[in-house]
């Protein structure tokens, strides 16, 4: 678990306060937000619960230390709250990806911060393992996805197109007509995939566009927040719960002066 400490101040920060990292945590770091807050944290806590994000006086008490101590500024600066998260972690210090054929399951764990980067290798990680040992055809490839070419990716993903059945009933025949229809087009969708490596250096073109109002300023936003008073502010037209702490504890303080290093 991880406790963070929230102040309201009118210090601003132009970088990031971080420790050296551990064997066990990136370190207490200090930081502001685009609402003009401070935030100090998060702590590392092992605990046996999944549910409990509660927030203690002890680690508070801590935590307000260690700002003081960091950035003399804090010192007596104004808390406006606190909260916590939990970690997807478990008893090893790497990633958990391991495939049960025998289950038809994949096993996808302990990714803790580091997962906002490496999702997409992971995924195609996972696409990898998923293929090798859960191939329709029953003749898993040894080939990652990446390094294949289209026509092996696509003889790999394609689904086994379904087996008429000799019988004069129209609707079966005019059914097995679409599922094999439908794997040729999913055969070409795959085909046309393209790792992550591959695909952040071709541009692509969006199959399609639409014009959207434009986005309600920070501004605005947070005086809808204070005024509506239930958590709630309206983005395209929809009322939306704010449900993130940091937005939650920043529209509730903003003043109207965006600033910050983080968002």
């Amino acid at each position: 678990k991880g406790q963070y400490l929230v102040f309201e101040t009118d210090l601003e920060l132009d970088h990031v306060v971080e420790t050296v990292p551990s064997q066990f945590s990136k370190g207490v770091i200090v930081w502001s937000t685009v609402y003009g807050n401070i935030i100090v944290g998060p702590t590392a806590e092992d605990q046996q619960s999944k549910v409990d994000r509660s927030t203690d006086e002890a680690t508070m008490s801590r935590l307000q230390a260690w700002a003081a101590k960091v950035v003399p500024a804090l010192d007596g600066a104004k808390i406006v709250g606190s909260y916590s998260g939990l970690r997807t972690a478990t008893e090893f210090r790497d990633y958990q990806i391991k495939s049960f054929p025998a289950d038809g399951w994949v096993t996808v764990a302990g990714i803790r911060s580091t997962g906002l980067t490496a999702c997409g290798a992971i995924g195609e990680y996972v696409v990898d393992l998923f293929e090798k040992d859960f191939a329709s055809d029953g003749c898993p490839s040894t080939v990652p996805r990446h390094e294949r070419t289209s026509s092996e990716a696509a003889t790999a993903s394609a689904p086994t197109p379904a087996i008429a059945d000799n019988s004069n009933n129209d609707k079966e025949n005019d059914k097995d007509e679409k599922d094999t229809a439908f794997s040729k087009t999913c055969s070409r969708a795959e085909a046309d995939l393209l790792g992550v490596s591959k695909a952040k250096k071709s541009l692509a073109t969006p199959r399609f566009a639409c014009q959207l109002e434009a986005v309600p300023t920070l501004q605005a936003l947070s005086k809808e927040y204070q005024v509506r008073g239930d958590g709630c502010v309206t983005v395209y037209g929809k009322l939306w719960k704010v449900t993130h702490p940091i937005a939650s504890f920043g529209m509730e303080t903003y003043s109207g002066k965006q600033c910050g290093t983080t968002s």
